[in-house]
């Protein structure tokens, strides 16, 4: 099993990985995260299939729609900005603190998880502390 996304994962899972688990944003780019992973698959002298994909979801439930959307409400009243921007610094190398509020998250190279990094400054969407 490998989790990541970023080049040298898409690597190695291609030589080793029997399954990977991927946390794609959109459709599109986790269809892209896909096809490459596939493709390192192949240029390590493997067939594209034999690398199966788990996505990454969170998924609320109950006995009708109602109770699950206020299940997850209740979740969300417990979400802190400052829990996630300190997880998201610890996966990602990065240290946020110095950083202000409306500072553009920036690409730095680490050795961290690269793929967080990368899809929270590129694309179309200016992300910010």
């Amino acid at each position: 099993f490998q989790a990541g996304s970023s080049a040298r994962g898409q690597t190695f899972a291609g030589q080793h990985a029997e399954c990977v688990f991927l946390s794609g944003q959109s459709q599109s780019a986790t269809r892209d995260q896909v096809a490459q992973l596939r493709q390192a698959a192949v240029q390590a002298g493997r067939r594209a299939d034999d690398v199966k994909v788990f996505i990454g979801i969170t998924v609320v439930v109950d006995k009708t729609e109602k109770i699950a959307r206020e299940k997850l409400a209740e979740y969300q009243r417990y979400a802190s900005a400052e829990a996630g921007l300190a997880h998201f610094s610890a996966g990602s190398g990065v240290d946020y603190s110095a950083y202000a509020l409306d500072d553009p998250l920036r690409a730095v190279k680490t050795n961290a998880i690269e793929s967080s990094i990368r899809r929270a400054t590129g694309g179309d969407t200016q992300f910010t502390v």
